[in-house]
This record gives structure tokens, sequence and C-alpha cells, in this order.
């Protein structure tokens, strides 16, 4: 959610800075979301199967080399893959997050109060991040924007390592499927966004045609 608030905000600063044209544009940005769609069911099967301190501690790292990347950007490229990296460690914190909460509320009381808390974040989120990103650029332009993400990042590494405790309890999950299923769904909407980008041209349909053939090849050795 803070990322891609942050993004709506930047998309002009973006522009100018890359050359780019609107369709160029909407390919950049929808990377992200597809890589974030790759890991959906992953995310939660790496928590059961290696517990859920490491994999927060990873998806913030992962988080933070996203920022980074897109801070340090010469080209929209390198963009795209720093905000696919900052999308998939919000991703897998959002969901490993939540499943953390459930298990820390010992009754129904405790976890609406926790999931109660957790809705309210969203909606806060959604305001405060576009208003401070709407300041900021004007001013200072979108590199600092990714740096808030940083100490976001920063901020959740921390707070992980002091409340979620170091488990030897582990899953013995299998990875494959959730990594396949999310590679089909990831692709898929790829796919789809890439015709709807420019469909009187076709201009993106070379792209699209690739991101399909990943979707059936993982769907085929997903069912097979």
């Amino acid at each position: 959610l803070v990322v891609w608030s942050s993004v709506e905000f930047m998309v002009v600063a973006l522009q100018d800075e890359f050359r780019l044209s609107a369709e160029r544009t909407l390919v950049v940005v929808q990377i992200g979301p597809a890589a974030c769609l790759a890991v959906v069911f992953l995310a939660g099967a790496l928590a059961d199967r290696f517990g859920p301190r490491p994999v927060l501690l990873g998806a913030s790292t992962t988080f933070a080399a996203g920022a980074l990347v897109v801070a340090a950007s010469p080209t929209a490229l390198v963009l795209g893959l720093g905000l696919a990296l900052a999308g998939v460690g919000a991703i897998v914190l959002a969901i490993v997050g939540i499943a953390v909460l459930d298990r820390a509320s010992p009754d129904r009381r405790s976890r609406a109060h926790g999931f109660g808390a957790f809705a309210l974040m969203a909606p806060l989120v959604s305001i405060a991040v576009p208003l401070s990103v709407g300041v900021l650029v004007p001013w200072v332009g979108w590199r600092p924007v990714p740096v808030l993400w940083l100490l976001l990042a920063a901020g959740t590494a921390v707070l992980t390592l002091r409340t979620v405790p170091v488990t030897d309890v582990r899953r013995p999950t299998e990875l494959l499927t959730p990594t396949l299923a999310g590679i089909a769904l990831g692709a898929g909407a790829l796919t789809v966004s890439f015709l709807a980008v420019d469909a009187r041209t076709d201009a993106h349909a070379t792209h699209a045609l690739v991101a399909l053939a990943v979707a059936v090849v993982a769907t085929a050795v997903l069912v097979g």
C-alpha cells in the first residue's frame, strides 16, 4: 500500500526524468503488482517452513533493497525492477504479519482488537502517504521518497526482532506448488496489463505473448 500510493504521486516526475510515454509508464508500474501476485501463495508457505521471524526479516531486507534500487535507478528498467523488489517485500510483510497477528491473539476479543487496529491503519496510510509524497515531490523531487520506504523497512525489521520470537517449529511445507501458482497468477495478470496498455496498436503484443507463455507453462507444470 505504501509503495503504490507513493508511486501514484511520483508518476509525472518519473515521466519527465526518464522521458516515458503514458503507455510505457503503465508498463513500468505494472511490473511491481505482477511480482507481488507471484509471491502471494509462497509467502505463507515460507513462513510455515522457516518460521515467521526469518521470513519477515527477509521481506524487510527485500523491501529496503527495492527502495535503494528505486532511489538510485538510472533507467526505467532498473526502476521497474526496484518497484518489483519493494512490492514483493511489502506484500510478504503484510501476509506474514497478519498471520503472526492471528497466532499471537489468544482469544477472539484480542484477535478482534488486533485486526481492528490493522484495518484502521490501511486507510490512515492511504491518506497520510499520498499527502506526504504530494508535498515532498514538488519540493525535493521523487528520489527522496524511497528513502522513506527504507526507514519503514528498518522500523519493521526492528519491530520483528523485538516482538516476533524465534521458533523451532518447522512444517515440511512444499514450496513448488505455491511458487508455480504465484507465477501463473502474476504472469496472467501481466498479460492482461500488457494487452490493455495500448490495445489499438498492439505495441506490447510481444510482451503479452511472453507473459502468457510463462503463465501457460507454469499452469501446465502445476496441474501436470
